[in-house]
């Protein structure tokens, strides 16, 4: 692959990335706009006609491009997609995070051609990058909520001892509190707003943070307590109180077991890091392990050892709760 190749190759990725992150024509804008507006301003006979319509609407505006939309539907792999990055709260359409993952792949890919043709396929592994950046961003959503959580409990409680309603008080916690428990509680008050049924404003909640065992705790509290009745307020108290002596029990766990997971970062990264030293000092050294059929074998065999070594080192200082 010539130079004049690889150029007209990177040159075509950057456009076609920059078309798909360029804002919608003013017509798409103006169609989607008056699909709204007619959803709001109907009024249809039958619950179920204005669901579809709504999620019609809806799942257009998932995708940058509608043809892309028409074709990347029918995938099972779109809807994992779309799925991550609703959780992760992120303002990428679906089209465009697949055309960054691929993007990325061409440009790795390209970048390794230019040092050797034959180990060009490894670049498309920068493809993950994106699925990396929103797998963090949605333990990082999880960690500052849980972390916030027990703040909007104490709100709660609080604004019910003061004979505030529960909706008045979820509506406190929106002014109140940061995303993204702010997000959390605003999509409950925002669906009772518009007449859904509590139960299920609740339980949408669950979606959003849907690993949080402390929402699903909460949300179970409150639908118990709208049946059978009781003290929510000395309720809500206790849960903080819980979630506050967890966070102090975990903060202990990861002081005692930080030695060790320190160890095994080291003894992970050491190996790679002396064997690039040394091939950069005397390639020809290196040359048995890379070029002969046995030294692969060894080499595959280290590899698949210290990853195994990196996933037990984790298992053992990954104390659940």
């Amino acid at each position: 692959m010539n130079a004049t190749v690889l150029s007209l190759l990177i040159g075509l990725s950057c456009f076609a990335i920059c078309m798909i992150l360029l804002p919608r024509k003013a017509k798409q804008k103006n169609a989607t706009q008056k699909r709204l507006e007619q959803v709001k301003n109907k009024s249809f006979k039958h619950e179920k006609e204005l669901n579809e319509k709504i999620s019609l609407v809806i799942s257009d505006t998932n995708y940058q491009l509608q043809f892309m939309g028409n074709l990347l539907r029918n995938f099972k792999i779109t809807e994992q997609i779309k799925n991550s990055l609703f959780l992760a709260n992120s303002k990428l359409h679906v089209d465009t995070f697949l055309f960054l993952s691929i993007f990325l792949g061409i440009i790795g890919s390209s970048l390794i051609a230019l040092i050797s043709l034959k180990y060009a396929p490894l670049g498309f592994i920068l493809c993950i990058i994106p699925s990396i950046k929103l797998k963090v961003t949605i333990n990082k959503n999880l960690q500052m909520f849980t972390q916030q959580f027990p703040d909007a409990l104490n709100i709660i409680s609080s604004s019910l001892r003061a004979g505030h309603p529960l909706m008045a008080s979820f509506e406190t916690v929106v002014q109140e509190m940061p995303q993204p428990v702010n997000r959390v509680f605003k999509n409950a008050v925002d669906k009772i707003s518009l007449g859904i049924d509590v139960k299920e404003a609740l339980n949408s909640m669950i979606k959003l943070i849907p690993d949080s065992l402390d929402l699903k705790f909460f949300v179970t509290a409150v639908l118990i307590q709208r049946d059978v009745g009781g003290n929510l307020a000395e309720l809500l108290d206790g849960l903080s109180s819980t979630i506050r002596e967890r966070f102090k029990l975990l903060g202990q766990l990861k002081a005692q077991t930080a030695q060790t997971r320190f160890s095994g970062i080291v003894l992970s990264f050491m190996p790679p890091l002396v064997g690039g030293c040394i091939f950069l000092l005397s390639p020809e050294y290196m040359e048995p392990l890379l070029k002969t059929q046995q030294g692969n074998l060894v080499l595959l065999g280290a590899i698949t050892l210290t990853l195994l070594g990196l996933y037990c080192i984790n298992k053992i200082t990954n104390i659940e709760m």
